[in-house]
């Protein structure tokens, strides 16, 4: 158990402050271990361990939420995202210009909530990548961050822009032939929906968070991934909301491995297990 916990969090971007913390602490697990003499008293090790650990990695998952370093440096290339967001939002609006005017204005604003969900795994890919070195490096936390907003989005603000944008639509009386709104998802739908997408997101972050490491500034590989993921939006945009829920969770799940399997080797954070204390 404590050999798979610790690769786990080796593939994790925790930064000093909390890799620190949870290294003494799985010192401690492996010292404690070892003073273990019945198989009782090893699984009661064991335990109280796995338990100290994930008290740990909660507590510095927590903290890493409220530090922003990571931002540093990064103001131009979030502008530029930004940009590039609003322009993708206005850009569908411009055959209803002429009919509506500045009120096109309102429904982009209204969209943008969707176009941001969906643009936002590429987005963190790409301001992400290039890093400089000595800029602080993405961590669980800001990815933790990531995925909250996505889950916001996806959960509360993107419905409700959306009932806004239909009622808009329909009490501007502009487009008359303009067909039905679609049916709200179900339960499931909308539970599975806002799932996939937040953990879609967050592991996103957490992979090009744990590449980042190592990225030297010619790394332009990093360019293929967007390509990559705006072709596979197009298909999973033809499914059903149930299976692109359930086929965003699976991908999650490929990228958190690829993140505890490959994280190691790039990062050089990988160790043989903890430190032995020194009676």
């Amino acid at each position: 158990m404590k050999r798979f916990i610790t690769r786990c969090l080796d593939g994790l971007p925790f930064d000093a402050r909390s890799r620190r913390a949870i290294d003494e602490t799985l010192e401690d697990w492996a010292y404690e271990e070892r003073d273990a003499l019945s198989g009782g008293a090893r699984l009661f090790t064991a335990v109280r361990g796995a338990l100290a650990v994930g008290r740990v990695a909660s507590l510095s998952i927590l903290r890493e939420l409220v530090d922003f370093s990571w931002c540093r440096g990064l103001a131009r290339r979030w502008g530029a995202v930004a940009a590039l967001l609003l322009l993708i939002g206005l850009a569908p609006m411009s055959p209803m210009v002429p009919v509506l005017g500045a009120r096109t204005l309102v429904l982009a604003l209204l969209a943008l909530p969707v176009v941001m969900v969906v643009m936002m795994p590429a987005a963190t890919i790409l301001v992400f990548a290039w890093r400089p070195v000595g800029r602080a490096v993405p961590t669980v936390g800001a990815a933790a961050v990531l995925g909250i907003l996505a889950s916001v989005l996806v959960g509360w603000v993107t419905p409700f822009g959306s009932d806004v944008f239909n009622e808009f639509v329909r009490s501007s009386g502009a487009f008359p032939n303009a067909p039905p709104p679609l049916p709200p998802p179900t339960k499931i739908e909308a539970v599975l929906g806002t799932a996939g997408w937040t953990c879609f997101t967050g592991t996103v972050a957490i992979l090009a968070a744990t590449l980042a490491k190592r990225s030297p500034l010619e790394s332009r590989w990093w360019l293929v991934a967007p390509a990559i993921y705006a072709v596979l939006m197009q298909r999973l945009a033809l499914q059903g909301a149930i299976v692109h829920g359930l086929t965003l969770l699976t991908t999650s799940a490929v990228l958190m491995g690829l993140s505890m399997i490959y994280g190691p080797v790039v990062c050089g954070c990988s160790h043989s297990g903890p430190l032995q204390r020194r009676r």
